[in-house]
């Protein structure tokens, strides 16, 4: 079998991190055992076999593995029974095919879990928006009443100025007849002459 090569430590991963970990775990040593069939009959390892032995695989992610992989030396005197060969081979398979569908899953259910996150902030977006909606009405119908409230106090001012004018118009009257009547009560010193001026009609009959 191949060696792969060890990979520096990471700190915790979350759950999609994990499923691409797996899912890229599982292409890289799958591709190194394609590389060690080939190698154990003889052939070099290249895209184009891999490829067609795997029956699946881009040009750089079979290149990137490729280069990942350490060809070991087949000692003949270890080779293995064909039934037993071809037994681990189906083992081998079955295990990265289990491995592929967790893999698969794993990337499922953390698309369902985003999916379902982002549906929520949507949601929540839409009720952000209706709330917005609402006070920018509430504030339009508060600028209304205010700007009516206004109105109103101007039309008071007006009228409170109409009435100030009015008041001394009429002071200014009654401070001229009060002037009128102690002119004309000043000018005659007989009593009866006051009354007369005063009373005319009464005086006459």
């Amino acid at each position: 079998m191949s060696r792969r090569k060890a990979d520096a430590p990471k700190g915790p991963v979350g759950p999609e991190e994990a499923a691409s970990a797996i899912e890229k775990s599982a292409v890289e040593l799958d591709i190194h055992r394609v590389c060690d069939e080939l190698n154990s009959e003889g052939l070099k390892p290249s895209y184009k076999l891999i490829r067609e032995r795997r029956g699946s695989g881009s040009w750089s992610t079979i290149n990137k593995y490729l280069g990942t992989w350490i060809p070991q030396e087949v000692d003949p005197s270890l080779e293995l029974p064909d039934d037993l060969g071809r037994l681990l081979t189906s083992v081998g398979k079955e295990f990265w095919s289990t491995a592929m569908r967790i893999a698969l899953k794993e990337k499922i259910d953390a698309g369902e879990a985003w999916a379902e996150r982002e549906a929520e902030l949507l949601l929540a977006i839409q009720h952000g928006e209706g709330d917005l909606d609402r006070a920018q009405s509430r504030a339009e119908g508060a600028e209304s009443q205010v700007a009516s409230l206004r109105a109103q106090l101007v039309h008071q001012q007006v009228e409170n100025n109409r009435l100030s004018l009015l008041v001394s118009e009429m002071t200014g009257e009654l401070k001229a007849l009060r002037a009128q009547i102690e002119t004309s009560l000043s000018g005659s010193q007989d009593p009866s002459s006051r009354i007369a001026r005063l009373y005319p009609k009464e005086q006459s009959a």
